[in-house]
């Protein structure tokens, strides 16, 4: 009978001293989705409430080994539930342009806690840059042979309606939107 009681105020007060956290970092993402050699890559990712982007010197630092690149920001988290207070918006970062291939895009945030520096990894993007598209080839044009070509066309078929229509209405002299003298 008591742990009935007491079980629903246990409850109540832990869900009332525990503390929220509100962490808005995004997935990132790139643009565009599938790049072309020499094309510029730029990177997204979401912040707001408890976690942000913060500007540093020397930071964002991007390193390339092979094809796996890495962006690592510096950023802040709060774990506070009363000091998330930075406007949810999007951080974009140009990463590169690069040669055609398959590639990989870590992206890091490093942050200061009470135990010292942290980094977290927020994700990773693969993607692939095609090769570089290659000159449109010019289609011919229709001369001036065409043209009268689809000149006639257009009479005959008009002139061909026209008629049919005028013996429609010839045979049908009451079914006529016009009123005759």
């Amino acid at each position: 009978m008591l742990s009935r009681r007491v079980a629903p105020l246990l409850a109540l007060l832990l869900i009332s001293a525990a503390q929220t956290s509100e962490a808005a970092f995004g997935i990132p993402t790139i643009t565009p989705a599938t790049p072309a050699a020499g094309e510029v890559v730029s990177m997204h990712i979401g912040v707001g409430g408890c976690d942000d982007i913060d500007v540093q010197p020397g930071y964002p630092q991007i390193t390339r080994q092979g094809n796996a690149i890495r962006i690592l920001f510096w950023g802040v988290r709060y774990s506070d539930s009363e000091l998330c207070f930075n406007p949810p918006g999007t951080v974009t970062q140009t990463v590169g342009a690069y040669p055609p291939g398959s590639y990989s895009l870590q992206v890091d945030v490093i942050y200061g806690t009470i135990f010292g520096i942290r980094t977290d990894t927020l994700g990773l993007v693969p993607f692939n840059v095609s090769a570089a598209p290659t000159a449109a080839l010019a289609a011919p044009a229709s001369g001036a042979f065409g043209l009268m070509l689809l000149v006639a066309i257009v009479g005959f078929l008009g002139t061909s309606n026209l008629r049919r229509r005028k013996s429609i209405q010839a045979d049908r002299p009451w079914r006529s939107w016009r009123t005759h003298p």
